[in-house]
Order: structure tokens, then C-alpha cells, then sequence
């Protein structure tokens, strides 16, 4: 099993979990998604990340240009991109940078992660 965490799980855009995280198995299928404020004992294994946990690879230009939040729901749509969720196989995106939770983005990188 493999956890990954990060400051937000973006799991559509009906669902932005804070502090969110995500368990695979070792074949790729999701097998939890939640928040780690909920978990009684979080495992050494976890990989935290600063940043947004994405199942699609944002365009970090169109970001810059309509804003964080904007868009990343008009991408999630346009790309028909399917919501993160348990039982399901996903890929995973960092969309990390400078400013990247402020009004004023300053840099935006994106790796993937699974």
C-alpha cells in the first residue's frame, strides 16, 4: 500500500478535501481516500506533499491566466477527467509552486506522481 498526502486532495471539483490523502495498492487501484485530520495514527509510509493532489495534469498557463480555482473545475470538465475514487485506478498530479494558495501565483510546476 502506498499513501501519498498533501495540503489539498482534489478529487473533482465537488470534492477539495484539506489535508487530503489518498492509499493505493500495489496494482494502482484506490483503495482510501480521506482527510489525515480523520485518521487515528498516521503511518511512517505516508508521502507528503506541498500542493494540490490532482487525477489529470493541469495546464499551469491557463491557470495563471483564470485563477486557481476557476481553473482547475473548467479543465476537470473539458478533460472529462473521472473523480478520484475508491476502487478505481487513477493517475496522480502534484500541481506545486510559489504563491500557489495566494492571489498572485508567482510559479506553478507539475510532476506526476502514480
Amino acid at each position: 500500500m502506498i499513501r501519498i498526502a498533501a495540503q489539498l486532495l482534489y478529487c473533482s471539483p465537488l470534492e477539495v478535501i484539506p489535508n487530503g490523502m489518498v492509499e493505493f495498492s500495489d496494482n494502482g487501484i484506490v483503495t482510501h481516500i480521506g482527510s489525515l485530520d480523520q485518521c487515528q495514527s498516521e503511518p511512517q509510509g505516508t508521502i507528503f506533499h506541498n500542493g494540490i493532489l490532482l487525477p489529470f495534469q493541469p495546464d499551469t498557463q491557463k491557470i495563471k491566466d483564470e485563477g486557481l480555482k476557476r481553473s482547475l473545475s473548467r479543465q476537470f470538465h473539458e478533460l472529462g477527467i473521472p473523480s478520484i475514487q475508491a476502487g478505481e485506478k487513477n493517475s496522480l498530479w502534484l500541481l506545486s509552486g510559489e504563491g500557489l494558495f495566494e492571489e498572485e501565483i508567482t510559479s506553478l510546476s507539475v510532476s506526476l506522481i502514480l
